[in-house]
């Protein structure tokens, strides 16, 4: 899980800037965000830099690009000097596939921080499904039809990205390894005739399509929002795109037509008849191509496209200092509501832990010193703690750290995953031992983690020992070197006590904090 730093003083309506180092080009966005979320664009710079030409057939980025792209930074950040954008806290920069797939991704983020001071963040596809939600949301939601059942999908140099969203919830996110630079580089090598090169583009972008087919199952007719540059190209060029509010629409028609008429034509062709920078054109032909064959694989007849990129859900989360809002929130939990469900769990006494531990981990922000996406980790580990006994009580503990390592989750990185399940694994029994599995492979830090989210879900089980949910109102605070719980409870506890006097030991052992559960009593 990727995030940044969170800052406590919110940015709302502060200028601030975003730059993407992408696969074929750098660009800046200078905006201020208002507390309704709509964006004032105050300027917008682009150069190319085709850091994918390398990095898709060599796996490195060279000195040389290095600088180039230095020397593009070294100017966006004159720029910023200009609008008074000076504290870091108030820019973001990022890499996507391009830098994230070179084996020398941290020479170069070095490189560019030595000759900028610009930390760069290289966004996973986590990352890139977050902000493309964030994006949607603020954008599109104003739309009537925005629970309209929606494949949003943007192709990238390296990859393409797609969500598929209904009644305005995620139901899945996925990532390809097909992107317009890459799959243009690995035809060109070929060295074969326009002709072939298409054959060759329309074969990968196919079986593309069909892996997209099997993978998204739609319940309805649905629509398809292309982000990016190359649709708003589409948009531009096609004949019969139509405006409408936030978003265009293109019939399908008029994108075949464009597509013949682009993949006809070489790139230097292409460039000289469009007016495009050659980096631009290179890209045009394959991307297009894709959108049309996924609009036809789902029956669609019309495109839509808006002016949205990745970079207006950056602008949402530095504006609010953080990167996870409590709407992407939601899109996290739902669904892993929904794996408990189908593992038959006790939701009663899921919700209820993951609850407590959520209020437990924020009593303890002092102590823990873990940001909020960490809470959000533990609150996933905790609803789904008892998931185990849908394939036996014995053990459950263990089979609930193989469900949840298993199983996908919207938001979560594979590393996020693994440590929510070994939070899981810890909730009874065993403390973390170096020798176990997963846990023995994760870097000194991540340990600690799951020893401190491990140690505040067995205190949060341990309240619900009948599980019956009977403590309610729990509020937590630490006072003269104890946590205490409190509630208004004012029946027997001894259940409650009895659980916390054996599972709360390993929290003492972390926070160095007894325990008191103070019942019927607030005082």
């Amino acid at each position: 899980m990727n995030a940044r730093r969170s800052n406590d003083s919110s940015l709302i309506g502060k200028p601030v800037a975003v730059i993407e180092i992408g696969s074929s080009s750098i660009r800046m966005m200078v905006a201020s965000i208002d507390k309704t979320g709509h964006e004032n664009i105050m300027d917008f710079l682009s150069q190319t830099l085709m850091l994918g030409n390398n990095t898709f057939t060599t796996g490195s980025i060279p000195t040389a690009d290095t600088e180039e792209c230095i020397k593009a930074l070294r100017h966006f950040k004159a720029v910023l000097d200009e609008y008074g954008i000076v504290d870091r806290l108030h820019i973001r920069v990022v890499a996507t596939t391009a830098v994230r797939e070179a084996f020398n991704r941290e020479a170069f983020s070095d490189r560019v921080f030595i000759a900028t001071g610009f930390q760069v963040e290289i966004l996973d596809e986590v990352d890139i499904a977050r902000l493309m939600y964030l994006s949607w949301r603020s954008n599109f939601s104003r739309e009537k039809d925005y629970s309209r059942e929606t494949i949003i999908v943007e192709v990238g140099g390296g990859n393409t990205d797609l969500l598929h969203m209904s009644s305005g919830q995620v139901d899945s996110a996925q990532t390809y390894r097909l992107g317009s630079l890459r799959l243009r580089k690995s035809i060109e090598a070929a060295k074969v005739s326009i002709a072939r090169q298409r054959e060759l583009i329309e074969a990968q972008v196919r079986q593309t399509v069909d892996q997209i087919c099997r993978r998204t199952t739609v319940k309805s007719t649905c629509r398809i929002i292309g982000l990016g540059g190359d649709m708003r190209f589409a948009m531009d060029h096609a004949e019969g795109s139509e405006k409408k509010k936030s978003l265009q629409k293109l019939s399908l028609e008029d994108l075949r037509e464009l597509v013949d008429k682009l993949l006809s034509m070489s790139v230097n062709e292409t460039a000289l008849h469009y007016h495009i920078t050659f980096s631009d054109a290179e890209t045009l032909g394959p991307s297009l191509l894709f959108y049309l064959r996924l609009a036809e694989a789902f029956c669609i007849k019309f495109l839509s496209a808006g002016d949205v990129s990745i970079r207006h859900g950056m602008l949402i989360e530095l504006a609010r200092s953080t990167t996870w809002a409590e709407d992407f929130r939601d899109q996290v939990l739902l669904p892993a509501l929904e794996v408990g469900r189908k593992y038959q769990f006790d939701e009663s006494h899921g919700m209820f832990v993951a609850k407590t531990s959520s209020t437990i981990f924020k009593a303890l922000v002092s102590e823990h010193k873990l940001d909020s996406r960490w809470e959000l980790v533990l609150h996933v580990s905790a609803l789904l703690h008892d998931i185990g006994t849908y394939i036996s009580t014995r053990s459950h503990h263990k089979h609930s750290m193989y469900i949840i390592r298993n199983t996908e989750l919207f938001g979560f990185t594979r590393q996020d995953i693994l440590i929510a399940a070994l939070v899981a694994r810890y909730h009874r029994h065993s403390t973390p031992r170096p020798v176990h599995e997963g846990y023995s492979d994760l870097p000194r830090d991540e340990r600690l983690i799951v020893g401190k989210l491990a140690a505040i879900l067995r205190v949060a089980d341990s309240l619900d020992s009948a599980r019956k949910q009977r403590l309610k109102g729990l509020e937590c605070r630490i006072e003269n070197g104890t946590f205490v719980v409190s509630s208004h409870f004012g029946g027997d506890t001894t259940l409650e006590r009895l659980s916390i006097s054996a599972k709360g030991t390993y929290f003492t052992e972390i926070y160095g904090l007894p325990i008191v559960l103070k019942a019927g009593d607030r005082s």
